[in-house]
């Protein structure tokens, strides 16, 4: 998903000149206009360092939110991959190992409306069954003490808004909206009327994911589309609601719903909305997609933005080809957003971003660079060293082969 901004203003300006005089003063560190590898995701089987950039008095100290010690990993931080509906998900697993891995992210509700794992659904929900025994496999996981993540595509759903159109973001002429990706979307305003609330629809998904034994329950798409639309009928309730709002009304159902069943709860935004948080103007803005970074992160356990340096435009933080410097836009990003938490004292949730795992091989050919081990590790690094400790690694196709040691 792309972040795209525009950087402007005192607050980045400060802290990419802060950034960058720490960054070019240390041994060791490349010269940012040096030709780099764009960065993957994965972390290291060799110890994270314990060199900070800098003063350590400056460096943010691990954040301390709602999220209490779990029984798989304990106080240790979270270090996931995204697994998807792999068909062997404790191999990849295990085979991820080197990296330092201790959580997994597996589909429950994908990209399409499909429910992926057996869960005990109605038949109003499609199933397109990947991952069976899903419980058996929870199980098995947590036998080798592996934390569980439930992915549910929130209110983008092909599906649901083709069987029941009363469930989607229509035009002012009642179609169904279809943005410049072909995709549909939920309406989160619908949520009053029992004949098309598309809130419990969510919800029921992840009370089943929670009753399987899912640790956490992880909302992707939690958001509008990002294409602006002048003939969008959202309804009257978004006269007066913002979209901000709504999704933080949804998100205060969610946790009053899933919380006491035990699971975590966990939001993935875009990284645009971090500076825009410090008041910096955004191409795509929590105006326009409804994600606020403060409001998002008073109600949630973790607050997971999507970081990727191949999504960042050219010249984002000052950087030409932002894929070329991965530690170093990821260093930036988790100073800004670490600054956002600061200034919230409500803003409590622990921020795990999603680093990249993959070649942005989409791009043209002199802004992209072929992925390896060192940048994975080089991203982990930029994370622990801003003074967090988590993160989850994303591959589409959940291959991390390109990036594990070879070493056994």
């Amino acid at each position: 998903m792309c972040n795209f901004i525009a950087l402007k203003g005192g607050v980045i300006r400060f802290i990419l000149m802060l950034s960058l005089a720490l960054f070019t003063s240390c041994d060791g560190i490349k010269d940012l206009q040096k030709k780099e590898t764009l960065p993957e995701s994965v972390t290291s089987n060799t110890p994270v360092r314990e060199v900070y950039i800098g003063d350590r008095d400056n460096i943010a100290a691990p954040q301390k939110g709602l999220v209490s010690p779990n029984p798989i990993t304990g106080d240790k931080p979270i270090r996931g991959i995204y697994a998807g509906t792999s068909n062997n998900i404790l191999a990849l697993v295990k085979s991820a190992q080197s990296l330092g891995i201790n959580a997994v992210v597996i589909d429950v509700k994908d990209e399409f409306g499909n429910i992926t794992c057996d869960l005990d659904l109605p038949p109003i929900y499609k199933k397109n069954i990947r991952v069976r025994n899903i419980k058996k496999v929870i199980e098995t996981l947590r036998n080798h003490g592996i934390y569980t993540i439930a992915r549910i595509v929130t209110f983008r759903d092909h599906y649901a808004v083709l069987r029941f159109p009363d469930f989607a973001i229509k035009n002012k002429d009642g179609s169904v909206v279809v943005d410049k990706e072909k995709s549909s979307w939920l309406n989160p305003y619908n949520m009053n009327n029992p004949a098309k609330n598309v809130w419990d629809y969510i919800i029921q998904v992840a009370k089943a994911a929670a009753k399987v034994g899912f640790d956490e329950i992880q909302f992707d798409y939690i958001r509008f589309s990002p294409y602006k639309n002048p003939n969008v009928d959202l309804g009257p309730q978004s006269k007066s609601i913002s979209k901000s709002e709504i999704i933080n009304r949804f998100l205060d159902y969610a946790v009053q719903i899933l919380h006491p069943l035990g699971v975590k709860i966990s939001v993935d935004v875009f990284g645009c909305i971090i500076p825009g948080s410090l008041g910096e103007d955004t191409i795509v803005g929590a105006a326009n997609i409804g994600q606020d970074w403060g409001h998002i992160a008073r109600k949630v356990d973790y607050i997971c933005p999507m970081i990727y340096p191949s999504h960042w435009p050219r010249e984002s933080f000052g950087i030409k080809y932002p894929d070329h410097n991965p530690y170093h836009i990821v260093k930036v990003t988790m100073n800004l957003a670490i600054a956002a938490i600061k200034r919230d004292p409500e803003a409590r949730a622990i921020i795990r971003p999603w680093l990249q795992a993959f070649t942005a091989n989409w791009l043209p050919e002199k802004v992209y660079m072929i992925y390896s081990r060192k940048q994975v590790i080089d991203q982990s690094l930029a994370v622990t060293e801003a003074g967090l400790k988590g993160w989850t690694f994303w591959n589409p196709r959940g291959d991390y082969s390109p990036f594990i040691s070879e070493k056994k």
